[in-house]
């Protein structure tokens, strides 16, 4: 939404990160992706684990002092933005009521 509604807004504004921990992440996406998949951590409902990707802070436990917080923010925004690409014309509207699981399956998102 944040993309639509704020086309010219610096991606690290969107997101809450700095320019070195945004790039860590596009850098390192393909590394992360397979961290989640490992792990089994996609649908997790677990609130231990969601609190380590889902909230905010300057890093994230187990992969590391420069990989920072919010990563289930960033890997979602990533799968949004490569089901959008496929999609183009599509209102927010129609985004925002689309099934979550449906989304990530039509993103058909890997990255790497």
């Amino acid at each position: 939404v944040l993309d639509q509604l704020m086309p010219y807004t610096n991606d690290t504004l969107k997101i809450g990160y700095s320019k070195s921990q945004l790039d860590i992440c596009n850098e390192h996406e393909a590394e992360i992706w397979n961290f989640f998949i490992k792990n089994d951590l996609l649908f997790s409902i677990e609130p231990a684990i969601n609190k380590e990707y889902i909230e905010d802070g300057p890093k994230t436990q187990v992969l590391g002092e420069g990989v920072p917080g919010y990563l289930g923010l960033y890997v979602g925004w990533q799968i949004v933005k490569k089901w959008a690409a496929k999609n183009k014309g599509v209102s927010m509207d129609s985004l925002m009521k689309k099934d979550p699981v449906q989304l990530f399956e039509e993103s058909r998102y890997k990255p790497g």
